[in-house]
């Protein structure tokens, strides 16, 4: 067992929000998403697998597929790999957001195989 303090995972630039890996195995991944206000994810997809956040602190809007949602501190998020999918801090301070990818297992296999890290796969349509 490991047992590591949040902040170990809370990086963002003044530029761009922070991307912090804890933990990847056969595709899937564990991450910290950590944005300052008025940083955005951009809208992607990720086929192939499912998405888990949860909002650890702060507030923004998430949408998919063009449906903007309100998110804060305690919300848990679910989002099917093939909805376009954005995040962005709307708040006063930090947002951050704990994620998990679940890739389907004939994907995730694939991946496994191949040595790679999966990429996240960017798709077209308007950004929040």
């Amino acid at each position: 067992m490991k047992i590591e303090p949040i902040e170990n995972y809370r990086r963002a630039a003044s530029d761009k929000f922070g991307r912090e890996v804890i933990v990847q195995s056969g595709g899937n991944l564990a991450f910290v998403l950590h944005f300052l206000p008025g940083q955005k994810l951009p809208a992607h997809r990720h086929p192939g697998a499912r998405v888990v956040l949860a909002v650890l602190e702060g507030s923004g809007t998430a949408c998919a597929d063009g449906a903007a949602r309100e998110i804060k501190a305690g919300d848990i998020i679910r989002t099917g790999g093939d909805e376009l999918f954005s995040v962005k801090n709307t708040g006063g301070g930090p947002l951050t957001i704990f994620v998990t990818l679940i890739r389907d297992q004939e994907q995730a296999d694939e991946i496994s195989a191949q040595g790679r890290t999966p990429a996240p796969r960017r798709g077209h349509g308007d950004e929040i």
